[in-house]
């Protein structure tokens, strides 16, 4: 009976710690996101780009680090403009997700994700002839 109850004290310890992530706060996640020397890029059709120019860097880390994220389990959409990889630990999605130490976040600012998501695409327009086809 004691083994039991530990048990139960245990488990009501840890539903709250590491249960549903629904209800958690929002998360500002700019202290751990630093600014790498380049960024590669891989979109949706295959294409890939690596951004070297340290102003495009800094525009785009910027905008990621200024919106707030929520934890999930995992995305909720599929198919994407791009993946940026920043590092070996952290990539974004253009959907607004970002995965960091294989955990999920969702962007909560949808017009600051959108507007990556244009800036992103406008940089493969210039530098790859027929990216994206469809898309403008």
């Amino acid at each position: 009976m004691k083994n039991t109850l530990k048990i139960l004290v245990i488990v009501l310890f840890l539903i709250p710690v590491f249960g549903c992530n629904k209800g958690l706060p929002e998360r500002n996640l700019s202290k751990t996101i630093l600014t790498p020397n380049e960024i590669k890029v891989k979109y949706g059709d295959g294409n890939e780009l690596i951004l070297g120019d340290k102003d495009a860097i800094e525009k785009i880390i910027n905008e990621i680090k200024t919106n707030n994220y929520e934890l999930i389990d995992a995305p909720l959409s599929v198919g994407q403009n791009f993946t940026l990889k920043i590092t070996g630990e952290l990539d974004y999605l253009s959907t607004g997700y970002l995965k960091l130490n294989k955990t999920y976040f969702k962007a909560i600012d949808e017009k600051s994700v959108k507007d990556l998501d244009t800036y992103i695409v406008s940089l493969g327009k210039v530098n790859i002839q027929g990216l994206l086809p469809g898309i403008k």
